[in-house]
């Protein structure tokens, strides 16, 4: 015997998940952290016994919040964040002793989050401009290693690209790097057009609006830059994970085809999504100090 549809339910948990995307999620993106303010930071260094600084760098008609811990005249590692994100994401690699005994530590906000400014869209330009004018503060004359995550990869790569003596390594922690991969997330390219839609283009978070702005062009700036990849040189090493629907597992086989020039040591963690830099931070860190010593 056929079981009878109740329309009634039907429709209405249909206008349920309707009225859920267009009202109570984007109000809930705005009440959601959006990372640690100046008083929280420094609650958090001080609870450590840490020395930091927090602060904002003026580049052009930008601002650049920046947050650094550790002795300026040593070498340089330099944390950029995903997409949305904050300097904070990497707030246990800034208090790790191990990594500050030989490194003086800073991580970024990139534009468009916790308080840096953008102006217009954020491209991949104006990121790597941004890590510029913190990499030209630094006080050592060594390069620096670039520990990203997710969008963060391709600033990197970007920078790098652009300032090849100034970088000494990068680790890309689970790179959105691959254009036809990117482009191929179909649930992530809905959601960021459905982003610009009803409610959700008046009510959404301005972090959420800004990764929208920066992420759906990614793609075709992906395959723009992608003939310059022959010319990365500096050791490169991808750490992902195999679970990962964010950013997917291709990736990491796409790094190691793309950068011919580049030694690329390739870390797989099995079982893994995309946020491992919160998940298993103290795992990243090992990963990081045996590529730094």
């Amino acid at each position: 015997m056929k079981r009878k549809i109740n329309w009634r339910k039907v429709v209405g948990r249909f206008f349920f998940i309707l009225f859920s995307l267009s009202f109570i999620l984007p109000l809930l993106s705005r009440i959601m952290p959006s990372g640690m303010n100046k008083a929280e930071t420094k609650l958090f260094f001080e609870s450590k016994g840490l020395i930091f600084k927090d602060t904002f760098l003026q580049y052009g008609k930008q601002s650049l919040r920046f947050v650094c811990a550790g002795n300026d005249t040593l070498p340089m590692i330099l944390f950029i964040h995903g997409s949305p994100g904050s300097w904070d994401a990497f707030k246990e690699y800034l208090s790790d002793t191990g990594l500050l005994a030989n490194h003086y530590l800073v991580a970024i906000n990139r534009p468009g989050y916790g308080g840096t400014s953008m102006l217009g869209k954020a491209t991949l330009q104006a990121q790597a401009n941004a890590v510029a004018g913190v990499f030209h503060l630094k006080r050592n004359a060594k390069p620096m290693v670039i520990v990203s995550h997710s969008y963060g990869g391709p600033v990197a790569v970007k920078f790098t690209l652009q300032y090849p003596e100034a970088v000494s390594q990068l680790i890309l922690i689970a790179p959105t790097i691959c254009p036809e991969i990117e482009e191929g997330i179909g649930f992530k390219r809905g959601l960021q057009k459905f982003s610009k839609l009803g409610l959700w283009r008046w009510t959404l978070a301005e972090d959420l609006k800004n990764s929208t702005r920066e992420m759906q062009p990614l793609p075709e700036e992906l395959r723009i830059m992608q003939p310059e990849f022959i010319k990365l040189k500096c050791p490169v090493t991808e750490i992902h994970g195999t679970d990962d629907a964010l950013a997917p597992f291709g990736n990491q086989a796409y790094v190691k085809l793309q950068f011919v020039n580049a030694p690329v040591d390739t870390i797989v963690l099995r079982g893994e999504g995309h946020l491992i830099p919160f998940t298993m931070p103290a795992k990243i860190i090992e990963m990081i100090k045996a590529k730094v010593r």
